[in-house]
């Protein structure tokens, strides 16, 4: 169990993770603000996610369409409580910042379009020119070039992603000539 407590204006915030291993598909946290608890939290499905404040649940709808890209709003009294998850990793801002790390909130629409366009070219070279293990080595460097892709403090990313592109596409190449027996 997480627990972290935040005072912000004068205003008491304790956030509580209530259990959910996100092995069911299931987070939960209970928020206190002002004395008063809420209970929100993110339940995944195969296809689609549903977030819920107290009980009163919506659809929550990914930003990608690859990889479960969720940034949603539940604010509660008065509190901004964002939940975030990309793939499996799912965590709770309040007031601008994240709750597991402490870092600072950064918007999922920041994701730059480059890093989701490069999933599916990544998946397509990987097929063409190693088969099935090529595929899934392009899902597995997009998803990470993904991940690392949201600027964070101002910088770009495009170093560091652009060279988890050049390192996969070069497996890439090196597995399928090898299992052609070209190599």
């Amino acid at each position: 169990m997480v627990e972290r407590s935040v005072c912000r204006e004068g205003a008491a915030l304790i956030l509580r993770q209530n259990g959910g291993n996100g092995m069911d598909g299931f987070r939960n946290w209970t928020v206190t603000v002002d004395g008063q608890p809420h209970e929100v939290g993110i339940r995944f499905g195969l296809f689609r996610a549903t977030v819920h404040v107290d009980g009163e649940r919506r659809a929550a709808k990914s930003k990608n369409q690859f990889v479960r890209v969720i940034d949603e709003d539940l604010s509660v009294d008065g509190k901004d409580i964002r939940i975030t998850a990309m793939g499996n990793s799912v965590d709770v801002a309040v007031d601008g910042v994240y709750l597991r790390s402490g870092k600072p909130y950064v918007p999922m629409s920041l994701i730059p379009v480059w890093a989701t366009v490069m999933i599916p070219v990544l998946m397509a070279t990987g097929l063409l020119l190693f088969g099935v293990l090529g595929f899934a080595l392009g899902l597995l460097a997009g998803v990470l070039a993904l991940h690392r892709s949201l600027p964070i403090s101002g910088k770009s990313r495009l170093p560091l992603c652009g060279a988890i592109y050049a390192v996969t596409l070069v497996i890439q190449l090196v597995g399928g000539i090898y299992s052609q027996g070209w190599l």
